[in-house]
């Protein structure tokens, strides 16, 4: 924006000078010039109070704080490149954690699936209590447990563990139910073979 407000200033000077140097007889092109001053005046005009308007809305005074707030521009775009770069690594390192976790899910199939389900959930307390208590070494005052919480639903997710209880209980429910038919039922006393 300085740059035009600069090359308006300029063009307008030569365009001034241009117009005191020709003949008074020659209107015509006076006219076309003043045209262009008028215009370029204008155009100066609104360059500045855009320019005001800018740093009004970035807390600016001058073009001094300008290059303060450059630098912090500057400095988040890097933070944000840094950031891109981590999402990126993570991101792959999630994708390999998932992967390896199909292959251990495809050498679980060999299990009964209840047993596995069950023996995961006796474990799992202890083991995200050994996790969160890590990551509250790691991230002491900035642990955050509603971040945690986020974290522990998220990974849910990405694993299918709602459809994969459902299916357990479904399991355990037919297999309940093939055990009440499998029981031999006690016989029924009739009453024909009461005494009296």
């Amino acid at each position: 924006m300085v740059t035009q407000i600069q090359a308006a200033k300029k063009e307008r000077t030569v365009l001034l000078a241009e117009k005191k140097e020709l003949p008074f007889w020659n209107v015509p092109k006076k006219n076309e010039l003043t045209a262009r001053i008028a215009d370029l005046t204008e155009l100066l005009e609104e360059l500045k109070s855009e320019k005001e308007i800018l740093l009004h809305n970035m807390s600016c005074t001058d073009s001094k704080d300008v290059l303060a707030a450059k630098k912090k521009v500057e400095l988040m775009e890097a933070n944000l490149k840094t950031l891109d770069e981590q999402e990126q690594k993570f991101s792959t390192e999630l994708e390999n954690a998932l992967a390896e976790y199909a292959d251990l899910k495809a050498q679980a199939e060999q299990f009964d699936p209840v047993e596995l389900y069950d023996t995961r959930q006796n474990l799992r307390p202890e083991m995200e209590q050994a996790t969160v208590h890590l990551i509250q070494e790691k991230y002491s005052y900035k642990y955050s447990h509603s971040t945690m919480t986020d974290g522990k639903r998220d990974v849910s997710r990405h694993l299918g563990e709602y459809a994969e209880s459902q299916e357990i209980r479904q399991i355990k429910r037919e297999r309940g139910y093939q055990q009440r038919q499998n029981r031999p039922q006690p016989k029924k006393k009739h009453r024909n073979n009461w005494e009296r």
